[in-house]
Protein backbone atom coordinates (compact mmCIF):
# COMPACT_ATOMS: atom_id res chain seq x y z
CA UNK A 1 0.00 0.00 0.00
CA UNK A 2 1.74 3.92 -1.22
CA UNK A 3 1.93 6.19 1.07
CA UNK A 4 -0.56 8.20 -0.57
CA UNK A 5 -3.06 5.74 -0.15
CA UNK A 6 -2.48 4.77 3.25
CA UNK A 7 -2.97 8.48 4.90
CA UNK A 8 -6.44 8.71 2.46
CA UNK A 9 -7.24 5.74 4.48
CA UNK A 10 -6.51 6.96 7.62
CA UNK A 11 -8.02 10.80 6.81
CA UNK A 12 -11.31 9.07 6.12
CA UNK A 13 -12.08 7.02 8.62
CA UNK A 14 -11.53 10.24 11.22
CA UNK A 15 -13.64 12.21 9.32
CA UNK A 16 -16.38 9.34 8.33
CA UNK A 17 -16.52 8.04 11.69
CA UNK A 18 -17.43 11.41 13.16
CA UNK A 19 -20.71 11.50 10.53
CA UNK A 20 -23.05 9.40 11.39
CA UNK A 21 -24.53 8.46 7.91
CA UNK A 22 -26.66 5.96 6.31
CA UNK A 23 -24.60 3.48 4.74
CA UNK A 24 -28.11 1.40 2.89
CA UNK A 25 -29.91 4.66 1.57
CA UNK A 26 -28.22 6.82 -1.52
CA UNK A 27 -29.58 10.27 -1.97
CA UNK A 28 -30.52 11.25 -5.07
CA UNK A 29 -30.50 14.72 -7.08
CA UNK A 30 -32.48 15.54 -9.87
CA UNK A 31 -31.39 18.82 -12.24
CA UNK A 32 -33.87 19.70 -15.52
CA UNK A 33 -31.22 21.56 -17.13
CA UNK A 34 -27.09 21.84 -17.70
CA UNK A 35 -26.79 24.73 -16.18
CA UNK A 36 -28.25 24.20 -12.90
CA UNK A 37 -26.28 20.83 -12.36
CA UNK A 38 -23.06 23.32 -13.31
CA UNK A 39 -24.22 25.32 -10.63
CA UNK A 40 -24.46 22.45 -7.64
CA UNK A 41 -20.94 21.36 -9.01
CA UNK A 42 -19.33 24.21 -8.75
CA UNK A 43 -20.83 24.79 -5.54
CA UNK A 44 -19.34 21.60 -4.44
CA UNK A 45 -15.96 22.44 -5.48
CA UNK A 46 -15.64 25.82 -4.12
CA UNK A 47 -16.78 24.51 -0.78
CA UNK A 48 -13.84 21.49 -0.59
CA UNK A 49 -11.60 21.95 2.37
CA UNK A 50 -9.05 18.90 1.62
CA UNK A 51 -9.84 17.67 -1.54
CA UNK A 52 -11.11 17.36 -5.06
CA UNK A 53 -10.95 14.20 -7.06
CA UNK A 54 -12.37 14.38 -10.24
CA UNK A 55 -13.33 11.12 -12.69
CA UNK A 56 -15.35 12.24 -15.69
CA UNK A 57 -14.97 10.84 -19.60
CA UNK A 58 -15.17 14.32 -20.70
CA UNK A 59 -14.83 17.83 -20.00
CA UNK A 60 -15.36 20.88 -21.50
CA UNK A 61 -16.89 23.43 -18.99
CA UNK A 62 -14.47 26.22 -18.63
CA UNK A 63 -16.58 27.15 -15.37
CA UNK A 64 -15.60 23.85 -13.73
CA UNK A 65 -12.23 23.77 -15.72
CA UNK A 66 -11.91 27.31 -13.55
CA UNK A 67 -13.13 26.02 -10.66
CA UNK A 68 -10.58 23.30 -10.48
CA UNK A 69 -8.07 25.91 -10.87
CA UNK A 70 -9.56 28.03 -8.02
CA UNK A 71 -9.25 25.15 -5.48
CA UNK A 72 -5.85 24.54 -6.91
CA UNK A 73 -5.02 27.96 -5.99
CA UNK A 74 -6.42 27.24 -2.53
CA UNK A 75 -3.81 24.60 -1.27
CA UNK A 76 -6.98 22.02 -1.79
CA UNK A 77 -5.82 18.39 -3.30
CA UNK A 78 -6.77 18.90 -6.71
CA UNK A 79 -6.25 15.97 -9.00
CA UNK A 80 -8.40 14.78 -12.49
CA UNK A 81 -8.93 11.18 -14.58
CA UNK A 82 -10.19 11.72 -17.95
CA UNK A 83 -10.84 8.98 -20.19
CA UNK A 84 -8.05 7.62 -22.39
CA UNK A 85 -10.77 8.03 -25.69
CA UNK A 86 -12.10 11.90 -24.91
CA UNK A 87 -8.94 13.46 -23.29
CA UNK A 88 -7.82 14.54 -26.46
CA UNK A 89 -11.26 15.34 -27.92
CA UNK A 90 -11.76 18.95 -29.46
CA UNK A 91 -12.80 20.89 -26.71
CA UNK A 92 -11.25 19.50 -24.19
CA UNK A 93 -10.18 21.17 -21.47
CA UNK A 94 -6.89 19.30 -20.70
CA UNK A 95 -4.79 22.28 -22.20
CA UNK A 96 -6.63 24.39 -19.59
CA UNK A 97 -5.99 21.85 -16.87
CA UNK A 98 -2.35 21.00 -17.52
CA UNK A 99 -1.68 24.65 -18.03
CA UNK A 100 -2.67 25.83 -14.47
CA UNK A 101 -0.28 23.37 -13.17
CA UNK A 102 -3.34 20.61 -12.12
CA UNK A 103 -2.44 17.06 -12.11
CA UNK A 104 -4.45 14.91 -14.94
CA UNK A 105 -4.20 11.62 -15.67
CA UNK A 106 -5.15 8.92 -18.26
CA UNK A 107 -8.27 6.61 -16.38
CA UNK A 108 -6.55 3.01 -16.20
CA UNK A 109 -9.03 0.26 -18.13
CA UNK A 110 -9.37 -1.14 -14.40
CA UNK A 111 -10.88 1.69 -12.85
CA UNK A 112 -14.83 0.99 -13.61
CA UNK A 113 -17.77 2.85 -12.90
CA UNK A 114 -21.43 3.03 -14.34
CA UNK A 115 -21.22 6.33 -14.15
CA UNK A 116 -19.47 8.92 -17.28
CA UNK A 117 -18.69 11.36 -14.08
CA UNK A 118 -17.43 11.05 -10.17
CA UNK A 119 -16.65 13.51 -7.44
CA UNK A 120 -15.13 13.20 -4.94
CA UNK A 121 -15.44 16.42 -2.43
CA UNK A 122 -13.66 15.80 0.84
CA UNK A 123 -15.47 12.80 2.51
CA UNK A 124 -18.74 13.58 -0.26
CA UNK A 125 -19.07 11.34 -3.06
CA UNK A 126 -21.03 12.63 -5.90
CA UNK A 127 -21.84 10.09 -9.42
CA UNK A 128 -23.31 12.18 -12.31
CA UNK A 129 -24.94 9.94 -15.02
CA UNK A 130 -23.36 12.28 -17.70
CA UNK A 131 -19.85 14.04 -18.71
CA UNK A 132 -19.19 17.44 -18.06
CA UNK A 133 -19.76 18.83 -21.50
CA UNK A 134 -21.55 22.06 -21.78
CA UNK A 135 -22.80 21.39 -25.39
CA UNK A 136 -24.87 18.30 -23.63
CA UNK A 137 -28.06 17.31 -25.33
CA UNK A 138 -29.28 15.34 -22.20
CA UNK A 139 -32.33 17.27 -20.54
CA UNK A 140 -32.17 15.93 -17.35
CA UNK A 141 -29.49 15.05 -15.14
CA UNK A 142 -29.24 13.05 -12.08
CA UNK A 143 -26.71 13.09 -9.14
CA UNK A 144 -26.82 10.47 -6.60
CA UNK A 145 -23.92 11.01 -3.33
CA UNK A 146 -22.38 7.63 -2.53
CA UNK A 147 -22.27 5.67 1.08
CA UNK A 148 -19.58 5.41 2.85
CA UNK A 149 -18.32 2.04 1.37
CA UNK A 150 -18.53 3.65 -1.79
CA UNK A 151 -16.51 6.56 -0.72
CA UNK A 152 -13.69 4.53 0.34
CA UNK A 153 -14.21 2.06 -2.92
CA UNK A 154 -13.57 5.34 -4.94
CA UNK A 155 -11.02 6.74 -3.21
CA UNK A 156 -9.15 3.44 -3.12
CA UNK A 157 -9.15 3.12 -7.50
CA UNK A 158 -8.81 6.56 -7.52
CA UNK A 159 -5.04 6.22 -5.58
CA UNK A 160 -3.84 3.41 -7.45
CA UNK A 161 -4.78 4.89 -10.95
CA UNK A 162 -2.80 8.13 -9.80
CA UNK A 163 -0.18 5.37 -8.47
CA UNK A 164 0.06 4.41 -12.09
CA UNK A 165 1.40 8.05 -13.19
CA UNK A 166 0.01 7.80 -16.76
CA UNK A 167 0.14 11.55 -17.30
CA UNK A 168 -2.43 13.13 -19.96
CA UNK A 169 -0.93 15.36 -22.10
CA UNK A 170 -2.40 17.56 -24.45
CA UNK A 171 -1.52 17.03 -28.28
CA UNK A 172 1.06 19.62 -29.77
CA UNK A 173 -0.37 22.50 -31.77
CA UNK A 174 1.44 22.08 -35.47
CA UNK A 175 3.32 25.03 -36.90
CA UNK A 176 2.28 26.26 -39.82
CA UNK A 177 3.32 28.61 -42.45
CA UNK A 178 6.92 28.05 -44.21
CA UNK A 179 9.80 26.44 -42.47
CA UNK A 180 12.60 28.53 -41.54
CA UNK A 181 15.83 27.71 -43.92
CA UNK A 182 19.64 27.75 -42.23
CA UNK A 183 20.19 30.74 -43.43
CA UNK A 184 17.03 32.97 -41.86
CA UNK A 185 18.11 30.81 -38.33
CA UNK A 186 22.05 31.46 -38.66
CA UNK A 187 20.81 35.46 -38.85
CA UNK A 188 18.81 35.16 -35.89
CA UNK A 189 20.21 37.35 -33.07
CA UNK A 190 19.14 37.63 -29.52
CA UNK A 191 18.71 41.22 -27.38
CA UNK A 192 18.98 40.93 -23.98
CA UNK A 193 14.93 40.40 -23.71
CA UNK A 194 15.44 37.04 -24.39
CA UNK A 195 13.32 38.21 -27.84
CA UNK A 196 14.44 37.01 -31.44
CA UNK A 197 15.07 39.52 -34.35
CA UNK A 198 16.03 39.18 -37.94
CA UNK A 199 19.58 40.63 -38.82
CA UNK A 200 19.30 43.63 -40.30
CA UNK A 201 22.33 43.11 -42.78
CA UNK A 202 20.70 42.69 -46.51
CA UNK A 203 21.97 40.15 -49.42
CA UNK A 204 21.74 40.35 -53.17
CA UNK A 205 18.64 39.03 -55.02
CA UNK A 206 18.82 36.64 -57.15
CA UNK A 207 19.05 38.27 -60.65
CA UNK A 208 16.17 36.49 -61.68
CA UNK A 209 13.61 37.41 -59.24
CA UNK A 210 11.93 41.07 -59.37
CA UNK A 211 11.71 43.41 -57.26
CA UNK A 212 8.54 45.55 -58.89
CA UNK A 213 5.53 44.63 -60.00
CA UNK A 214 4.86 44.64 -63.60
CA UNK A 215 3.28 47.62 -65.31
CA UNK A 216 0.68 45.36 -66.99
CA UNK A 217 -0.61 41.79 -65.84
CA UNK A 218 0.13 38.85 -68.52
CA UNK A 219 -3.84 38.35 -68.66
CA UNK A 220 -3.80 41.99 -70.62
CA UNK A 221 -1.59 40.86 -73.08
CA UNK A 222 -3.32 37.75 -73.55
CA UNK A 223 -7.24 38.19 -72.63
CA UNK A 224 -8.05 34.10 -73.45
CA UNK A 225 -5.32 32.90 -70.27
CA UNK A 226 -7.00 34.93 -68.36
CA UNK A 227 -10.34 33.58 -68.70
CA UNK A 228 -9.17 29.97 -68.26
CA UNK A 229 -7.48 31.11 -65.24
CA UNK A 230 -10.35 32.56 -63.76
CA UNK A 231 -12.99 29.65 -64.66
CA UNK A 232 -14.86 31.53 -67.36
Amino acid sequence: MTKQLRMLILLLMATLTSRARSESTNLELTFSEYGRMRDFVMEQIASAKSRVWLVTDYLTDGDIAAGLFVAKYRKIDTQVLLSQQKSQKYMSRLGNLKSNNIPVYLKPNSFESEFPTTLLIDDRLYSLDSELDFLSKQKVFTMVRGTTPEVYEFARLFALAVDEKNIAKPKDIPLVGRAASPEMVKNLSTDSREAYHYNKTREKKPPDVPDRLPKSLKWDKNPEQGKSQGGQ
